[in-house]
């Protein structure tokens, strides 16, 4: 079949639906900040592949598909800081963060369904000493996630159709 011969539409739709709270409590010499967030996005794609026949273009159901993919990810948060530890010129910060993503992606026509749970901490440590002349030694610790695009990268390892 002639390449001229065949067409294709790849039509998504994504729902994204984001709520975010956050509190500051100042003191004296120090912070409290606690907050969290949810987050969840709904997409579906459909590929869809139609042949010339004749004068017509007919529906390739051999290539025509559809996907969805729900991911929701829930996280909260604290931190503490303070401003002054002993002397003046010290400070610290405290901090933990919590996260849960799950996520199901699904290929309806051929029963095909891959889901992804996970939860993590993710501490912080930070502390500062400064200097005369705006200098300053800090040491660190924290604990990230790298977020990328996994969800496309899913999608495309799930569903032949869309890494064509």
């Amino acid at each position: 079949m002639d390449s001229n011969e065949r067409i294709s539409t790849s039509p998504i739709q994504n729902e994204i639906f984001s709520i975010q709270s956050d509190y500051a409590k100042p003191f004296k010499k120090s912070k409290l900040e606690i907050g969290g967030r949810y987050s969840s996005v709904d997409s579906k794609s459909e590929t869809i592949f139609m042949n010339l026949i004749g004068i017509d273009f007919v529906i390739d159901d051999n290539l025509t598909n559809d996907f969805t993919y729900r991911e929701q990810i829930l996280a909260g948060y604290g931190l503490y800081t303070i401003d002054s530890l002993f002397k003046n010129d010290i400070s610290l910060q405290l901090g933990v963060r919590f996260e849960y993503t799950g996520g199901i992606g699904k290929i309806p026509s051929e029963d095909y369904k891959s889901t992804r749970n996970y939860h993590d901490f993710f501490p912080s440590f930070f502390l500062t000493k400064d200097f005369e002349n705006n200098n300053s030694l800090s040491f660190s610790y924290s604990r990230r996630i790298k977020v990328s695009q996994q969800a496309s990268r899913y999608m495309k390892s799930t569903n032949r159709l869309l890494t064509w």
